[in-house]
């Protein structure tokens, strides 16, 4: 009958546990993250590579934007990567109403403006809520 017991109990903590998720923190919640995929031209010296680089990081200086991320394309083989675009800069907002602001920031726009000669073909962009 210990065992028994014994084993409801467990039971009942396994269940409850896998069960239960976290919620986010309220100021975690509905994230906006904004993507942009960078393809830039072959000729570029490794100072102008930097030069871009260090422009994308500058932006981190901008209040509105939670986390700033530069990451570079890796061929693993799959035929269904996005393998055109050599960068992604990824940057999170709490919200929409953040992403606006950055969006007429003076800086990002400035930013904008000087990294389009450095560029092969437009940036592309993908935005998404992080739950």
């Amino acid at each position: 009958m210990k065992a028994l017991f014994a084993a409801s109990i467990l039971s009942l903590f396994c269940l409850t546990a896998c069960h239960t998720t976290q919620k986010p923190a309220a100021d975690q919640a509905r994230r906006l993250i904004h993507l942009v995929f960078l393809d830039l031209r072959e000729d570029l010296s490794p100072a102008q590579r930097d030069t871009f680089v260090n422009t994308l990081r500058s932006l981190k200086s901008i209040r509105e934007i939670q986390d700033l991320q530069i990451n570079t394309f890796q061929n693993l083989g799959d035929l269904r990567a996005m393998g055109q675009y050599e960068l992604l800069f990824q940057t999170t907002f709490k919200n929409e109403a953040d992403y606006q602001l950055y969006q007429q920031h003076p800086q990002h726009i400035q930013a904008r403006e000087s990294m389009k000669s450095y560029l092969a073909a437009p940036p592309a962009t993908y935005d998404y809520y992080l739950y």
